[in-house]
């Protein structure tokens, strides 16, 4: 798996989401709720998010936790 080229691919949904939010900064087209042009991007970003998530999975607070306690486990274990 290319971690490089997904890094890139959400360094690039970030990007385009700002160049969107500053377009319609300018053109002062926040203060009507949710603007249906950003609403669009932000739901074609979160399906391409979810197919990332797919192909190389999400970390979180357990995967993150687990693993130095069950290092700190084995090696205690092992040094006993």
């Amino acid at each position: 798996m290319n971690y490089s080229s997904i890094a890139e691919k959400i360094i690039d949904l970030k990007n385009t989401d700002l160049a969107l939010l500053d377009k319609l900064i300018q053109s002062r087209q926040l203060s009507n709720g949710y603007n249906e042009e950003m609403q669009e991007l932000h739901n074609r970003n979160a399906g391409i998010l979810n197919e990332i998530i797919d192909a190389i999975g999400y970390e979180n607070y357990e995967s993150k936790c687990r693993l130095p306690y069950d290092q700190f486990f084995i090696e205690s274990t092992l040094l006993s």
